[in-house]
C-alpha cells in the first residue's frame, strides 16, 4: 500500500512538473511591450471624452442611451459638447 502511494505521488510530481514546463513560458517585458500596454490604457480615456450622450429640446440634463427620463425628442451629442453647452448629468443614469 505504501508503494502504491509513493508511486502515485511520484507520478503526480512528474506530470505536474511537465505541465509547468510545457504550458507555462516565462514572460519577458520589453520596452516595446510596455509602451503598447501604456497606449492601450490611454484609449479608454480618449473614448470616454468622445462618449455619446443624449439631450432633449427642453431639458437641461444629458442622458445615457435607454434612460427612462429621455423623451422622443432626443438628439445625440458628445459628452464634451453637452458639458460645454451647460447641460448637467441625469441623476438617474449617471
Amino acid at each position: 500500500m505504501k508503494r502504491i502511494k509513493l508511486f502515485l505521488l511520484i507520478l503526480i510530481v512528474i506530470f505536474g512538473m511537465s505541465g509547468i514546463i510545457l504550458f507555462e513560458s516565462p514572460v519577458y517585458a520589453t520596452k516595446e511591450a510596455l509602451s503598447i500596454k501604456k497606449t492601450e490604457k490611454d484609449v479608454p480615456k480618449e473614448a470616454k471624452k468622445e462618449q455619446a450622450v443624449y439631450i432633449t429640446k427642453s431639458g437641461k440634463k444629458y442622458h445615457k442611451a435607454g434612460c427612462s427620463y429621455l423623451r422622443k425628442s432626443q438628439r445625440s451629442i458628445s459628452l464634451n459638447e453637452a458639458k460645454q453647452q451647460g447641460y448637467f448629468p441625469c441623476s438617474r443614469c449617471f
